[in-house]
């Protein structure tokens, strides 16, 4: 919600806003969820089974496997210059 926005309306509407925000993503997220079921959809953890629940952060870009896209080269050239494992 932009700052004009947030002036204009009272804090009941406010509230009211961040509730249906708030569940409106939460529905998402387990939609999706569900959809992939409980996997990984890409990125190097493609496949990699993931719990239904989050701390710290939403889960859907966790569940997309778009995450730690920055890090992908870098998890890419550690896996690729790995030893053989005997």
């Amino acid at each position: 919600m932009s700052k004009t926005l947030r002036t204009m309306f009272p804090e009941s509407l406010k509230i009211v806003y961040w509730n249906w925000d708030n569940q409106l993503r939460i529905r998402t997220e387990r939609e999706l969820y569900q959809q992939l079921e409980g996997r990984v959809a890409s990125g190097p953890f493609a496949g990699m089974h993931y719990i239904d629940i989050c701390a710290g952060s939403g889960p859907a870009c966790k569940y997309l496997g778009i995450y730690e896209q920055e890090l992908c080269s870098v998890m890419k050239s550690f896996i690729d210059s790995a030893p053989p494992c005997h």
